[in-house]
């Protein structure tokens, strides 16, 4: 994979390694940025099941869900900041 991107994009090998590495940061920064979706999917499958099904209820309360939002916050910021880092001060 390296040496296809030293030679597609005439890179050293520093370069091409540079490159593949904020790469994969990239990659997964935008994965972790799904992380509010599932979140709010995972709220309304929950809260929206008593509607379509009376004899269930609601399993999960108040601090489950702030204790998931801080938990995807804190992975979305890590990840965040490990792909600010590396594009931008990673020498």
């Amino acid at each position: 994979m390296l040496n296809y991107f030293q030679n597609c994009f005439a890179l050293s090998k520093k370069g091409a390694h540079s490159l593949a590495e904020r790469i994969v940061f990239s990659a997964l920064l935008n994965i972790a940025m799904m992380f509010p979706a599932v979140f709010v999917f995972m709220f309304l499958t929950e809260y929206l099941r008593p509607v379509f099904d009376p004899h269930s209820t609601v399993t999960n309360g108040f601090w489950y869900y702030a204790a998931v939002a801080v938990a995807f916050l804190t992975v979305v910021f890590v990840i965040a900041l490990w792909q600010y880092t590396h594009t931008f001060f990673k020498k």
